[in-house]
């Protein structure tokens, strides 16, 4: 138990259950869904073990489909994200001490990057990939050293803050703003306790 929320894990260590939140999880130890009320997320995976796509559904109370809110699919080289296509397409440049977020469009509206209010986003990082700060389009700073680790806003003591790092605040990982855990390629760890998921 951490606060007022109960953690459930399974004889493997797996955590099952997170408050309302539960989770279910494949032989090789990945989360192939996550569901909390009538929100549903599930994942697919390719076989090195990459996440390979997301998708978020929300039903009604009577358990019908209302609508798929969102599909990812996401292509890497290496460890590294290099392209995600979803509601927005993104292509990701790497460095050594940067990143680059470069939204080019959205598939659906067929907008440009203008009409996502200039989202070219650099980051620069610590020696450990944890977001130090941004540059936007403009060229104005943000500085996100001290900032939480999610954007959902959970500190390392599971506190509630109102900032963010972006989509990898936390060792350049992937952050899930449903379940508030860190995709660490093979793992995913919960910033509330710090403590691995798996």
């Amino acid at each position: 138990k951490a606060g007022d929320v109960e953690y459930d894990y399974d004889e493997s260590g797996q955590l099952e259950s997170k408050g309302a939140e539960v989770l279910n999880w494949n032989e090789k130890g990945q989360i192939v869904s996550w569901k909390k009320g009538n929100t549903e997320v599930f994942y697919g995976y390719d076989a090195g073990g990459n996440r390979v796509w997301k998708r978020k559904k929300v039903t009604s109370g009577e358990g019908e489909n209302l609508s798929v809110v969102e599909t990812k699919t996401m292509y890497w080289s290496g460890d590294y994200r290099i392209l995600e296509n979803g509601n927005i397409e993104k292509e990701f440049e790497w460095g050594l001490v940067r990143w680059v977020d470069l939204s080019r469009h959205s598939p659906a509206t067929g907008g440009t990057t203008a009409d996502l209010n200039g989202s070219l986003e650099t980051y620069f990082l610590d020696p450990a990939k944890t977001v130090l700060g941004k540059f936007d389009s403009t060229g104005i700073w943000t500085d996100l050293s001290h900032r939480s680790f999610s954007e959902g806003g959970i500190t390392a003591y599971g506190e509630k803050a109102n900032s963010s790092h972006g989509p990898r605040p936390f060792a350049g990982h992937i952050h899930e703003d449903e379940s508030d855990l860190f995709y660490m390629n093979a793992r995913y760890y919960d910033p509330a306790i710090g403590r691995w998921a798996n």
